[in-house]
């Protein structure tokens, strides 16, 4: 079976890294995909079938069927890759003979996925995650100025030159258009050339589609949630 044939799953939760998964898999014409929801604040990415999916016990992941075989995809840059990768008729990545298109093209998107995610984490989970005891707002405050200091000027250069992070629409800006949303929840990413940005992406029928159930999120995670007992960082 050709890949484009398989059936896809993804395990997801609205608004979180899964949406960039959702949303490029609605950017390919033709793809068979189901969404199972793993309710992250009822601790459902803890029970034994999903750690056995994932021991990391997170979402996103893609489970793959082939027809042949069923194996399992982890971690949003990398199954971000693998989806745009299987699908080149999507053009949402450059081929391995566009050797410097294509090393930018994944310099940006673990930039995204290693840089800008780490700083996002840290201010999320010692602003609604962790208990009130272990939160640290000196933590949060540095992250956000490095956001500003350090990741916002790279962005905005390239995107006073492109309308797109690597010039046209890629599976990049999957990445990063979820990035700069869940910045923006913390007032950083701000003006006109990020509004712009994201006005160009939400126009996108792919992005309505992956963020048809954002407005389920809720940033703070309830004090009786389950998932606090279990959660490690």
């Amino acid at each position: 079976m050709n890949i484009s044939d398989s059936k896809f799953t993804l395990y997801h939760y609205p608004g979180v890294r899964s949406a960039r998964i959702k949303w490029i898999l609605n950017e390919i014409t033709g793809i068979k995909f189901n969404v199972v929801t793993i309710d992250l604040y009822d601790a459902e990415q803890y029970g034994d079938s999903f750690s056995e999916i994932n021991p990391s016990n997170a979402v996103p992941v893609l489970k793959v069927d082939d027809g042949k075989n069923i194996f399992f995809v982890r971690e949003s840059g990398a199954i971000t890759i693998f989806i745009a990768d299987c699908f080149p008729a999507a053009q949402l990545s450059p081929s391995i003979s566009e050797y410097e298109k294509r090393a930018d093209f994944l310099q940006m998107i673990f930039f995204a996925c290693s840089t800008f995610d780490m700083a996002l984490w840290q201010i999320r989970i010692h602003t609604h995650v962790l208990s009130a005891a272990d939160r640290d707002s000196r933590v949060a405050g540095l992250y956000a100025r490095k956001i500003k200091e350090q990741i916002e000027p790279q962005i905005i250069e390239r995107l006073k030159k492109y309308n797109y992070i690597c010039g046209d629409f890629s599976a990049a800006d999957c990445v990063f258009g979820h990035c700069i949303l869940w910045a923006k929840s913390y007032s950083l990413c701000e003006g006109d050339v990020f509004d712009n940005y994201i006005s160009r992406l939400s126009s996108r029928g792919a992005f309505k589609s992956a963020f048809s159930d954002a407005h389920l999120f809720k940033p703070e995670v309830p004090n009786d949630s389950p998932a606090l007992k279990r959660f490690l960082g």
